[in-house]
């Protein structure tokens, strides 16, 4: 799993990770902090669903039609308007009901408040399927 988290943050690269820190209002580390917890749990929870034909199907449909890894070209355009982009679907898709209780544990673990968590995840959810 670290692996993955290494290669994806050179992929977003330190403009990446500036960007995200401003939109979130934390700083670089915190950023990267937070990077360190979030992207274990999309994996898991992506992992988690694939493991239903219908859950398997749905992420492959995503990764073979939405997700061709191009937003790694520009993740400081997609951050500036990332509001605008695919992260709440994706993640209402991977964590459900759940998103909430897993806001707060992320924020609990991080110490960035379950707002700016919200934030991050709605930018990591498509960085990371971009990254698969």
């Amino acid at each position: 799993m670290n692996d993955i988290l290494n290669q994806l943050l050179s992929q977003v690269g330190p403009q990446g990770i500036q960007a995200i820190s401003q939109q979130i209002g934390a700083s670089e580390n915190q950023t990267k902090d937070a990077l360190g917890g979030i992207v274990p749990t999309l994996l898991g929870a992506m992992a988690n669903n694939s493991k239903s034909p219908e859950g398997a199907q749905g992420l492959l449909g995503a990764l073979d039609s939405d997700h061709d890894g191009s937003i790694l070209d520009d993740v400081v355009g997609f951050v500036g308007n990332y509001n605008n982009g695919p992260g709440q679907g994706i993640l209402k898709h991977v964590l459900g009901g759940n998103q909430p209780t897993v806001e707060e544990g992320l924020s609990a673990k991080t110490g960035l408040n379950t707002s700016q968590i919200s934030s991050i995840l709605k930018i990591a959810a498509p960085l990371v399927l971009g990254y698969l």
